[in-house]
Formats: structure tokens, C-alpha cells, sequence
């Protein structure tokens, strides 16, 4: 196992999964290489391929602070919009693809993703998924085991702010988080198990690596785990999200409950706790109850409550979070998830949903 790459400042970095549409038919295209082929030199290296060709991935560089992040994506989501533009594309920031799936979709030329597609045959031809993923930067092995532990427990909240696929394959799912439900289905995704010490993580991983299941950190898909390549704790629960706000809340919550867990211990939930509480904000958002230390409460106010603990204890101040009525606000406002609900039963025209997976830049 790699040496743990300690980072001291609480550094953020994220990546953001969008899928890439035909602009008049808002069916997927495969136009991920016209991306990468049109690109500047400034934006290169934070541009990926991914499984699918109409799927493409953006990348930041660490980050002191949520709004700087933001601010990035914000530059690097324009180029690509306007490239876009000239080839009759748009990206759109949804957790699922809400229209059926054209036939010739086709999978990157990749040996890594057709040995994937090999092992995982319908499951993984089914993932028109698109998540939102954000690492933090911690300084040690032994603050990342606490950190991770910590937001195992407060996973239900990165969740229902981001809860964006409540549409499958032309179809409305009931749920405001399919997206979840689907990648739920990979023997090596969910919520992860917690762990009393860095040596049982490496344990873990020891028999992983030389059992041949996994080659790499990154063929783990906890919805949190651990990267000890990068010094970060990866948090990968949250649905592709279009709405700044949002995702600059959800790299806040991340970034302050690093640091406040940094040095202490957290209560551990049963298993079964962890995944009603999962499936709670993916079927009702901020309505979800949320079981913590054997207390009913909802996933809304529980995230309400971690606001003002970050506000209060002044991490916002130390990290230049200056958005603290803005989070409050969506809190109180509903899902992305429900607004697309909302829009469809007004409208019956599932195009008009997709439409609000576009960036407002």
C-alpha cells in the first residue's frame, strides 16, 4: 500500500460526471472526443473520458476553499459550454439520464472498461449515472480513519443536497436518488463498513489487492473511502448536481466536518441504521427521517444543525464559507429532485426535466 500523502490544510479537489446530449433532440451523443479534441491547453489536464462516449468527466486541482472550487468549475463548465454551442451539444449535471437510451450508445475505448463491462454485463450497461465526487485533504492516517468514520454518519445530507435522478430511461422512479439504487448493484459500492484503526483499512485492502478483486484505490467505490495516493477522504454519494450553490454547500459540509472530526471520535450506528438512513434521503430528501444516536429526527434538520455547528464553531470563517442564509435557504427549499418532479407533473414533457440539468454560468 501507498505511503499516506498527509495533507495539513484541508485542501479540497472534486469531480463532477455530466452527460453530454444532442442540444435539439436532448438525447445522449457520443461527443466526448470533441471535447477533449477542442479544449484549451489552460483546461486540458481537468478534462477525462469516461465509461460512456457521451459521458465526460471535469476535474479541479486542489482547492484552499469551497469557493474557489466553485469558482473553477464555473470557468471550465463555460469553455465546455461553449464548444458545445458549435457542435450542437449540451452538458447536462442530472444523477440519470431521465429519457430512454438511444441503442448505439457505445463505451469508451478503454482495456479497463471493457474488462469492467466483461465482469459486471448488464449491471454496468445499465449505469447512466453521473455523481459528484469531492475529496478533502487530511493530514494523517489517524485523522483519516476518524474523518471517514465521521461522514459515514452524515452521508443522508451530501446526499439529499445533491438529489438530482428521480427520472430513468423515460420513466419516473418514485425515488428522488435512483442513482444510488443503481450503483448500489456493484459488489464494491454503498456504504462502507467503519473502521477502529488505519492498519484494519490496509488489512482490507491487503486481501482486496492480492485476491486479484481490485488493482487499484479507485476500483473501491465505497460511498466514502479512503485515498491514501492523494491524502484525501473521498466522499462519493452525491448525484451530479448543476446548481452552484448546491455543490458549494456540499464541499463545505465536507470540508468542515474534516476538520471538526479531525480530532475527535464519533458514535457508531448499526449497519441497518446507516442504510435506512441512506434510503430515506434517496426516497424523501430533507423530509427522510434520520436515526442518530437513537434520535428521530429528519435528514433537513439534521443538515440544518450541521450548518450552524460549522457557522458557530467558526470553520466557515476559517475556510471563507460566506454563504451561511444561502445554505440555510435550500435546506428550507426543496430538492432539485422534487422541483423536476413538480415540472413533470405540470408539464408531462420529460425534455423540459432534462432541461433543468443545464449550468446557469
Amino acid at each position: 500500500m501507498d505511503k499516506f500523502k498527509g495533507n495539513n490544510d484541508f485542501t479540497l479537489g472534486a469531480e463532477l460526471e455530466l452527460q453530454i446530449v444532442n442540444r435539439e433532440t436532448l438525447n445522449l451523443t457520443p461527443k466526448s472526443k470533441i471535447i477533449l479534441e477542442n479544449i484549451s491547453s489552460k483546461y486540458k489536464d481537468y478534462v477525462q473520458p469516461e465509461f460512456l462516449q457521451s459521458m465526460i468527466e471535469v476535474i479541479t486541482p486542489p482547492f484552499n476553499t469551497p469557493g474557489e472550487l466553485v469558482s473553477f468549475l464555473k470557468e471550465l463548465l463555460l469553455e465546455i459550454t461553449n464548444i458545445g454551442k458549435d457542435y450542437k451539444f449540451d452538458v447536462l449535471a442530472l444523477g440519470t439520464t431521465p429519457t430512454k437510451i438511444p441503442k448505439n450508445i457505445k463505451i469508451t475505448e478503454d482495456e479497463r472498461y471493457k474488462k469492467l463491462l466483461e465482469e459486471f454485463q448488464i449491471v454496468l450497461r445499465r449505469f447512466y449515472i453521473y455523481g459528484f465526487h469531492v475529496h478533502v485533504g487530511v493530514p494523517n492516517e489517524d485523522v483519516a480513519i476518524r474523518v471517514y468514520n465521521a461522514l459515514i454518519n452524515y452521508l443522508p445530507c451530501i446526499l439529499a443536497i445533491s438529489n438530482s435522478s428521480p427520472f430513468f430511461e423515460g420513466e419516473y422512479t418514485g425515488l428522488q436518488s435512483y442513482r444510488v439504487k443503481i450503483f448500489e448493484q456493484l459488489p464494491r459500492a454503498d456504504i462502507p463498513q467503519y473502521f477502529n484503526s488505519y492498519e484494519e483499512f490496509k488489512e482490507l485492502y491487503y486481501i482486496l489487492k492480492t485476491s486479484g478483486t481490485i488493482e487499484k484505490y479507485k476500483d473501491i467505490w465505497w460511498d466514502v473511502r479512503i485515498r491514501p495516493d492523494f491524502g484525501t477522504v473521498e466522499v462519493r454519494i452525491a448525484d451530479a448536481n448543476p446548481d452552484f450553490n448546491r455543490l458549494e454547500l456540499i464541499l463545505a459540509l465536507i470540508q468542515g466536518l474534516a476538520y471538526y472530526y479531525s480530532d475527535k471520535d464519533i458514535n457508531k450506528e448499526y449497519y441497518q441504521i446507516l442504510k435506512q438512513n441512506k434510503w430515506n434521503a434517496a426516497r424523501h430528501g430533507f423530509n427522510g427521517k434520520f436515526i442518530l444516536s437513537n434520535l428521530n429526527s429528519k435528514v433537513g434538520e439534521v443538515c440544518l444543525d450541521l450548518i450552524k455547528l460549522l457557522y458557530y464553531q467558526d470553520i466557515f470563517k476559517k475556510f471563507e464559507v460566506k454563504k451561511y442564509k444561502t445554505f440555510e435557504n435550500i435546506i428550507s427549499d426543496r430538492t432539485l429532485a422534487e422541483k423536476m418532479i413538480r415540472k413533470y407533473q405540470n408539464t408531462a414533457n420529460i425534455k423540459q426535466v432534462m432541461k433543468m440539468g443545464l449550468f446557469k454560468i
